[in-house]
C-alpha cells in the first residue's frame, strides 16, 4: 500500500506544478495581452501624434506662405528709408503701380476730379501733443539747462548748432509746389548775444489748395535735412520761427489750385526754400525722395515722415526716466551716438496724405463711402446722378465769386475775354453763336484748372445770372446747345 501512496503524493505534486505552470503560462499570456494592448495603445496615440505633427507642419508652412506672401505685398506696398540719419520716411500702403480692381474707374482713375495734399502732425512733438493737451509720460521737453555748456566753455568758446527739415511737395499736371519746414531747432552761446535757444515745430495742419487730378497727375515727395555748426546771421532763431509761422503762405488766395495762382504758389515756395538755404552754411544734408502715380492712391495711402534731431537734451533724460519710457521717445532714431557723443533725440512725426478725390470745389462731397470704400463711378450715368444732385445745392451767386487767384474771379475771368466781349455786342445771336460762346466758356474754366462739374455750374451761373444774359433764360430753342452741354454733367439750366 505504501508505494501506492507515493504514488499519489508524487502525482498529486505533478498536477499542483501543472496548475501553477497553467496559472504562469496564464498569466504570461495575459501579461502579452496587455503588453499587446500597450503597444497597440502606444503605436494609436504615436500616430495620433505624426498626423497632429503633420497637421501642424502643415500649418505652419501656411502661416509661413501667408507671411511671405504679406511681406511681398508689404515690401510692394511700402517704401522705407534707412540710410539718412535725422529723418525717416514710409511710403505705408501706397504702391509704386496701380491695380486697376482697386480704381473707380480703371480707364481714367481719379481724373477730372480734386484732391489736396495735408500736411498733419502724426503725434507728440517736442514739448507738445498734436491735439494741444498734456504731453503723456513718454513726452518731453526740451532741457535748456542740459543742453548748456559749462561756465568756462562759455566764457572762452562760441558755439552754434542748429538744425532745419523740410519737406517739399512738387505736382506735375498740374503744376503745384509746396514748402512746408517741419522743425527746426537751435542753439547759440558766446560773442556778444550771450546765449540763445529756439525750438519750431510744426504742431499743425497744413494744406494745399485743391488741384484738379489728371489722367497722367503724379508727385514727388522731398524732405531735406540740414545740420549745421555756423549761421549767417545771430537771427537764425528768429528767422526760422518766422519762416515756420508763415507755412499758410504756401497756399494762394484761391482755394483751388488754377492757372491764374500757379506762379503765385510756384513764387512762394521757392523764397521759403532761399529763405532757409541763406540761413545756413551745412555741413550735413540729408535728403530722400518719394515719387507716385495719382491713380496709384488708395483710402489708406500715407507717407509718414520722423524727425531726430543732435545736441538736443530733453527734461525727461535729465531727471532719470525710466529706461523703457525713454526708448520709448528715441525709438525711432538711431541707437548709436552722434557727433555730440550722445543719442540723436526724437522730434516728431508727420503724416503727408491726399484727400478723397472730390467732386466740386462748391461740395465736400467725395468718392469715399462711409466703409472707407471707393465710389464707383465708372459708370457715366452714374456720375452725372452724383454731380446733378451737387448742383442743386450750390447757389449760382457763389460760384460767380469764386476767387481764382489774386483779385481774380469766376465772374471776372468769363467777362474779361474776347469772346465775350464779341458775343455781347450781337444784338440778336443764333442758337450756333450761343453754342458757342457756352464751349468757350465751358473751355475757359476747364483750362482755368476747374472740373468739367464745375465750368458747367460756372457757365449755367453765367447764364442765370449775368444780366446779359437774362432776357433769354426761357428760350430753350435759343440755348440748345448750351443745355446740351450742361446735361453731360448732371447739370440743368
Amino acid at each position: 500500500m505504501e508505494p501506492l501512496a507515493g504514488t499519489t503524493a508524487v502525482a498529486a505534486a505533478s498536477a499542483e506544478e501543472a496548475a501553477e505552470l497553467a496559472t504562469g503560462a496564464a498569466q504570461s499570456a495575459q501579461s502579452s495581452a496587455n503588453a499587446a494592448t500597450q503597444a497597440a495603445q502606444w503605436a494609436d496615440n504615436t500616430l495620433s501624434e505624426v498626423r497632429q505633427e503633420r497637421a501642424k507642419l502643415r500649418q505652419e508652412r501656411a502661416e509661413l506662405a501667408q507671411a511671405q506672401a504679406a511681406e511681398r505685398a508689404r515690401l510692394t506696398a511700402s517704401e522705407d528709408i534707412h540710410l539718412v540719419r535725422y529723418v525717416a520716411g514710409d511710403a505705408r500702403n501706397w504702391p509704386t503701380r496701380h491695380n486697376q480692381a482697386e480704381q473707380i474707374d480703371p480707364n481714367d482713375g481719379f481724373a477730372d476730379l480734386y484732391t489736396r495734399f495735408l500736411v498733419i502732425s502724426g503725434d507728440e512733438a517736442l514739448g507738445a501733443s498734436s491735439d494741444g493737451a498734456i504731453p503723456t509720460a513718454a513726452q518731453s521737453f526740451r532741457s535748456y539747462r542740459a543742453e548748456r555748456p559749462g561756465w568756462l566753455a562759455r566764457l572762452f568758446t562760441e558755439e552754434e548748432r542748429s538744425i532745419v527739415a523740410v519737406v517739399k511737395i512738387s505736382v506735375l499736371n498740374p503744376q503745384l509746389e509746396m514748402t512746408v519746414p517741419l522743425y527746426s531747432v537751435s542753439y547759440n552761446s558766446g560773442g556778444k548775444s550771450g546765449e540763445a535757444w529756439a525750438t519750431s515745430v510744426t504742431a499743425s495742419h497744413v494744406r494745399s489748395p485743391l488741384f484738379r487730378i489728371t489722367g497722367n497727375s503724379r508727385f514727388a515727395i522731398n524732405v531735406k535735412t540740414s545740420t549745421s555748426d555756423a549761421t549767417q546771421s545771430s537771427g537764425f532763431s528768429t528767422a526760422i520761427s518766422a519762416l515756420t509761422s508763415a507755412v499758410s503762405l504756401v497756399a494762394p488766395e484761391a482755394g483751388v489750385l488754377t492757372t491764374l495762382s500757379t506762379q503765385a504758389t510756384k513764387d512762394r515756395a521757392l523764397a521759403l526754400d532761399s529763405a532757409i538755404s541763406d540761413l545756413l552754411s551745412y555741413s550735413i544734408s540729408e535728403e530722400i525722395e518719394f515719387g507716385r502715380m495719382m491713380n496709384t492712391w488708395k483710402p489708406d495711402a500715407v507717407i509718414w515722415l520722423a524727425g531726430c534731431a543732435p545736441f538736443v537734451r530733453a527734461d525727461a533724460e535729465r531727471r532719470g526716466m525710466a529706461a523703457g519710457t525713454r526708448r520709448r521717445v528715441n525709438e525711432k532714431c538711431a541707437n548709436d551716438r552722434d557727433l555730440d557723443r550722445q543719442q540723436n533725440h526724437y522730434i516728431g512725426s508727420w503724416r503727408l496724405v491726399l484727400s478723397c478725390p472730390q467732386f466740386s470745389v462748391f461740395s465736400s462731397r467725395s468718392i469715399c463711402k462711409a466703409d472707407n470704400m471707393l465710389e464707383d463711378i465708372s459708370s457715366p450715368a452714374r456720375r452725372a446722378q452724383i454731380q446733378g444732385a451737387i448742383a442743386e445745392r450750390v447757389p449760382d451767386s457763389l460760384v460767380l465769386e469764386e476767387p481764382l487767384g489774386e483779385n481774380a474771379t469766376v465772374r471776372s475771368l468769363i467777362r474779361g475775354k474776347d469772346f465775350f466781349i464779341a458775343f455781347v455786342d450781337v444784338d440778336k445771336p443764333s442758337p450756333e453763336q450761343y453754342g458757342q460762346f457756352c464751349a468757350s466758356t465751358m473751355d475757359t474754366l476747364r483750362q482755368a484748372g476747374l472740373t468739367g462739374l464745375d465750368a458747367a455750374l460756372g457757365l449755367r451761373a453765367t447764364l442765370r445770372l449775368m444780366p446779359e444774359f437774362v432776357a433769354d433764360r426761357g428760350n430753350a430753342a435759343l440755348t440748345a446747345h448750351c443745355i446740351t452741354l450742361l446735361r453731360d454733367y448732371g447739370v440743368t439750366l
